[in-house]
């Protein structure tokens, strides 16, 4: 008779230790999701300021020089993809256009 209850208090114990770990498993797998999407976060933060920061240089550039030019010295300065933020930059009508003084619209 006194083996049954020190069976049942070490089946207790067992249980209490099952639910603990399982417990700490689920909070590790949080604080590992939460670092995963600030790193995602941050990498993204990363690549709208760069984005902005080569729309920023291309629009200096155009206030100086032609589309072309401007295309060849930020290749020239190590940014990347030109192509895409040329005509981003160009078709969505963000950057301020000039026209010169001589054009004529037929």
């Amino acid at each position: 008779m006194q083996s049954h209850p020190i069976a049942s208090s070490i089946a207790s114990h067992r249980d209490k230790l099952l639910w603990g770990f399982l417990a700490l498993l689920v909070i590790a797998q949080l604080v590992v999701f939460w670092m995963l999407c600030s790193q995602q976060v941050q990498k993204a933060q990363m690549r709208d300021a760069s984005v902005r920061d080569q729309r920023m240089a291309l629009a200096d550039c155009l206030h100086h020089s032609t589309l072309g030019a401007c295309a060849l010295r930020l290749q020239a300065a190590g940014h990347r993809d030109t192509s895409s933020l040329m005509a981003t930059s160009a078709g969505a009508g963000n950057m301020n256009s000039t026209v010169p003084a001589d054009f004529v619209f037929r």
